[in-house]
């Protein structure tokens, strides 16, 4: 194994290692979530807002019927998604994003999908291939009109 792999396998590790005890320390300040932080309206208009900030060939990609089913089309492993990818955002539209995301979550989950996100990183180096692993492609789907 060469120094440099070598190098970037120790950082990677260390970077892990300290992603991990912050997700951890913030755990643990955190209170435990009830479930309910945000309203069913708090979210639908974090949704709507999100929706707004779209072109409307972003809100194609972004939008999908309640009734189809791409609804069921989901896994936790690398594979072709639907929806609008994080990357085909400007910063305006990410932003949204993100505040969609922090209305439908706790604070503990909203950092714990962040730390994930930001891990594709390094499992593309530790996976030996970074093409596959790629931050900015997560993607936001919205199906039916968002209302509380």
């Amino acid at each position: 194994m060469s120094r440099q792999l070598k190098t970037v396998g120790a950082g990677a590790a260390l970077l892990t290692l300290t992603l991990s005890a912050w997700v951890t320390l913030d755990t643990e300040r955190a209170p435990m979530s009830t479930g309910n932080e945000s309203t069913g309206e708090e979210i639908a208009e974090a949704a709507s807002r999100f929706l707004e900030t779209l072109e409307s060939d972003q809100r194609d990609r972004a939008t999908y019927d309640l009734s189809t089913d791409e609804r069921f089309n989901w896994n936790f492993v690398p594979t072709a998604r639907n929806g609008l990818p994080l990357k085909d955002m400007t910063l305006g539209q990410r932003t949204a994003a993100h505040r969609l995301l922090q209305a439908t979550l706790s604070s503990q989950g909203y950092h714990k999908a962040n730390a994930i996100i930001e891990l594709e990183r390094i499992l593309g180096i530790l996976e030996g291939r970074p093409e596959r692993r790629d931050p900015e492609q997560y993607f936001v789907t919205i199906f039916g009109t968002p209302s509380a």
